[in-house]
């Protein structure tokens, strides 16, 4: 099998990672997998060769993963078996995401890091995953990502409001490649009537 460059491929990712891409051959790896809303999610897509934008969407409700139970039941290890007791849906999201997780380990380069965008509704459990797919030791860093600006100090009517998503980076071994970019615009913060430039 080789690997095929400049090539979209559409179809489901683990079957792609399976099929048509080899092992140790991916420098980077982001996902922005279904995050267990409950919800359809729907969007639309544009592209250059497209006369029109295409409506496209994914089911990310229990109902759904109430589907893969029976796998997750037959395959997943016993901390994931155990979550499943009280949480069946949400174990059968985490063992999907682990199925398509152990197979992006396999195409990761040594060098090769890894990028999983999540939020608060699987976060924490996601990052036990990654832990047992890449290993502890392999965790390089939690990025937040602000997805919404918000001025001052706001709540809601009660609690915090929910601004922001998560980003885990695991590398696949002490040996990985990292490019750091100069940071090119300027950040200003005014703090305490005092105004910070950040270069």
């Amino acid at each position: 099998m080789e690997l095929k460059e400049n090539t979209f491929y559409d179809g489901d990712c683990l079957f792609v990672l399976k099929h048509d891409i080899p092992s140790d051959s991916v420098d980077l790896i982001y996902l922005d997998p279904p995050f267990f809303t409950g919800k359809v999610q729907k969007g639309t897509v544009k592209a250059e060769w497209q006369p029109e934008a295409m409506e496209v969407s994914f089911e990310d409700r229990k109902e759904y993963w109430a589907k893969h139970l029976d796998n997750m039941r037959e395959k997943a290890p016993a901390w994931l078996s155990s979550i499943a007791i009280r949480r069946p849906e949400f174990a059968a999201y985490l063992y999907y995401m682990m199925e398509r997780l152990q197979a992006c380990h396999r195409a990761l380069k040594k060098t090769g890091s890894i990028y999983l965008h999540c939020d608060y509704r699987a976060s924490h459990y996601l990052k036990m995953v990654m832990d047992e797919i890449f290993g502890e030791d392999s965790f390089r860093n939690e990025i937040i990502w602000r997805i919404g600006w918000i001025s001052g100090y706001k709540t809601q009517k009660i609690g915090w409001i929910r601004n922001h998503d998560t980003i885990l980076y695991y590398t696949k071994s002490d040996d990985f490649t990292f490019n750091k970019e100069k940071n090119i615009y300027h950040i200003h913060q005014i703090t305490k009537g005092v105004e910070v430039k950040n270069q």
